[in-house]
């Protein structure tokens, strides 16, 4: 029940025009070298869920097993009613930085073709059912006033984790898989 602007006709979002002169796949040359990767995706897809359960995968991989990385970094950031751009990226030492892409891609392509285990989907439910929203919270208040303001309907928290039990790890494989075929 809380309004900042009087209520009127709901206007859609723009477009997003793509950047001119962006060529994918890119690179830049730099020391110390970086991996980046990113994805820009439906929200409907529910990207966060497959890439949390990424990231301990990556950490263990590129970092403990492989020391070709200190810290993988992840975000993930709403630009449009219906899409999502997600980054992952990690430094490294120049000479590794093939190393650490090959690795990365494979750690996204054993989430895309077995998807997650019973163990990680149990974890990211409990995360998930964990993390209740606060109205005073300023990341629900952010998320559900950008939500308003584009036009994507709010879900509440019963909501969410039944949406969430609707899915297998078939489906989630799935939905890793339409992010890497972009």
């Amino acid at each position: 029940g809380f309004d900042l602007l009087p209520r009127g006709q709901r206007m859609p979002s723009a477009a997003l025009p793509p950047l001119a002169g962006v060529r994918t796949p890119a690179y830049v040359h730099d020391s110390p070298a970086s991996v980046v990767v990113s994805f820009v995706h439906s929200r409907e897809d529910w990207l966060m869920v497959p890439w949390k359960i990424a990231m301990p995968r990556l950490m263990e991989r590129l970092r403990y097993r492989e020391g070709l990385t200190y810290a993988v970094q992840f975000e993930l950031r709403h630009i449009a009613w219906d899409l999502c751009h997600s980054v992952f990226w990690a430094n490294c030492l120049v000479e590794q930085a093939h190393a650490l892409q090959e690795s990365l891609f494979q750690v996204f392509e054993d989430l895309a073709n077995k998807g997650p285990s019973a163990e990680e989907l149990a974890e990211a439910r409990e995360q998930l059912a964990a993390h209740v929203p606060q109205a005073a919270h300023f990341q629900y208040l952010d998320k559900e006033a950008f939500n308003d303001l584009v036009g994507f309907p709010n879900k509440s928290q019963t909501d969410l984790l039944e949406e969430f039990d609707g899915n297998t790890a078939a489906t989630w494989a799935a939905t890793v898989r339409r992010a890497l075929s972009g």
